[in-house]
């Protein structure tokens, strides 16, 4: 390999792992538990308590039962059980899938730019791994089951576009499979994408990919198989393709799909925390993020056009699969998105958009970068100009994040000593009073909620003391503040149950 090569696989893998120590730093500061990761959570201790896969709840006559977990395959849950037997903390358990689930990703993607080696323009990855590496990537700040589903199926690309370039084979077929069934085990939305990594296979091995679209299939489906059957293990539920089956359409929730182009680029967060202080500015931003969304699309969209009529075979079956995964994940969320009514408390498919579309979001960036290099000079200017402004403009909230976390936000986030505290003493109260049955947690704060439910107790939000009166739980834990400011547990637990 010439020195000059060398020097610049050094460099990018120098940026590599700079994004990889970045993602892991921002995970452990600023990471907390959101709804998802607390009941996948939640329904991972309940495997370890032999309950399936379930979380309490307090149904309409007050009393605490399992309810299962539909809304998630149980992938997550498993590996979070796994870890917690060995590393005990929940907070060290959930954070060691985010880094490994780091690494994986990043791995991948580095294999991709290795797989295509001469064919793609050496600045865009440049381009590619210092955005990453610098401002943000597409896993920044990125839910821990929906960062592990994107690494799996960005590592079965991964395998599929190195087959691409090789000799197929049974071996490596099962590897891709089982990576992108991995990915399909974890969220529900990349069960329609498992197929994608067998597109550079077949595009380039048409007479002899058989035996390994065979291989490849039989791997995927065995992780989906399981995940089917344990979401059913503690007792049938409906699922949201029942409520597609019965509900009308909601074409007016479309209307709420966010900017996804802002997202991205990562400059959403920012500016949207600036016009907090600054509330005119929020009238301006929206137009402002859909006219980014636009830019990426169509800009993007070209770069792609040309790399799928491209003569070099590697650069195409690379821009396949990012046409596809984008297609059919914008396919998938404007369904789930019209058929789907919003739930109880307002949230509808649309409001997580932005999340879902993450496995295009590589591809789109790789295109947006190829784009800046190839256009002409103006446009080539305003791509640049919006590419340096965005990087500026994230990089300087992310630093004002970490003066703030330092000077006096540390223990607003889970990773501050008192927050720790908290919620380990949550957590052990809680597996203590387990012993002896279902928990009842009554507290108005959400952190020590969050605690609660994952070490496996039913912790309503509004928990009064009617409801504790007529609660069927083997205990009730409640919470006091006192003066300083700390909380003090209390376990009461009931030798008989009032009848609901």
């Amino acid at each position: 390999m010439p020195p000059t090569d060398t020097r610049r696989r050094l460099r990018l893998g120098g940026l590599c792992l700079l994004a990889l120590v970045t993602h892991a730093c921002d995970a452990y500061l600023f990471l907390g538990f959101n709804y998802d990761k607390v009941m996948q959570a939640s329904a991972g201790q309940a495997w370890l308590d032999q309950l399936g896969y379930s979380v309490a709840s307090v149904n309409s006559v007050g009393a605490v039962v399992r309810a299962p977990v539909v809304h998630w395959p149980p992938g997550y849950s498993l590996a979070y059980a796994m870890l917690l037997r060995v590393l005990v903390d929940p907070l060290r358990a959930t954070y060691a899938i985010d880094v490994v689930a780091a690494i994986v990703f990043l791995v991948s993607w580095w294999r991709i730019f290795r797989a295509m080696r001469s064919s793609i323009d050496q600045r865009a990855e440049v381009v590619f791994w210092t955005y990453w590496a610098l401002v943000c990537s597409p896993i920044f700040r990125l839910p821990s089951s929906d960062l592990a589903s994107v690494a799996f199926f960005s590592a079965a690309i991964a395998v599929g576009l190195a087959t691409s370039r090789e000799a197929v084979g049974v071996w490596r077929g099962l590897l891709g499979g089982t990576l992108a069934g991995v990915a399909s085990a974890v969220r529900f939305a990349y069960w329609p994408l498992a197929w994608i990594p067998l597109v550079p296979v077949m595009i380039e091995h048409r007479r002899h990919a058989w035996r390994h679209a065979t291989a490849y299939a039989v791997a995927a489906i065995v992780p989906i198989a399981w995940a089917i059957v344990n979401v059913g293990s503690a007792g049938p539920a409906d699922h949201v393709s029942s409520e597609m089956v019965r509900s009308t359409l909601h074409w007016h929730q479309l209307s709420q799909w966010p900017p996804f182009g802002a997202t991205l680029l990562g400059i959403d967060a920012a500016l949207l925390r600036l016009a907090v202080s600054v509330p005119p500015l929020r009238i301006l931003l929206q137009p402002a993020f859909w006219a980014v969304t636009a830019i990426v699309l169509v800009f993007g969209g070209q770069a792609a056009w040309r790399a799928i009529r491209s003569p070099e075979a590697p650069v195409r079956a690379f821009a396949v699969c990012g046409g596809l995964t984008a297609a059919v994940t914008f396919a998938l969320l404007a369904a789930l998105t019209v058929r789907v009514p919003a739930f109880d408390d307002g949230w509808t498919y649309a409001t997580s958009a932005a999340r879902y579309f993450v496995p295009t979001y590589p591809f789109l960036f790789l295109a947006l970068a190829e784009a800046t290099l190839r256009s002409q000079r103006t446009m080539a200017l305003i791509l640049a100009t919006l590419l340096a402004a965005s990087g500026l403009t994230v990089a300087a909230y992310r630093s004002g994040e970490l003066v703030m976390y330092f000077r006096k936000n540390a223990n607003a986030h889970m990773s501050g000593s008192q927050a720790r505290r908290e919620f380990h003493a949550v957590f052990e109260t809680v597996r203590q009073a387990r012993a002896v049955g279902e928990v009842l947690y009554c507290d108005t704060n959400f952190v020590r909620q969050a605690a609660a439910i994952i070490a496996g107790a039913a912790a309503p939000r509004r928990c009064d003391a009617q409801m504790i009166g007529r609660a069927t739980a083997a205990s009730v834990v409640t919470v006091d503040v006192t003066a300083d400011g700390r909380p003090r547990f209390r376990t009461i637990e009931r030798r008989s149950f009032p009848k609901p």
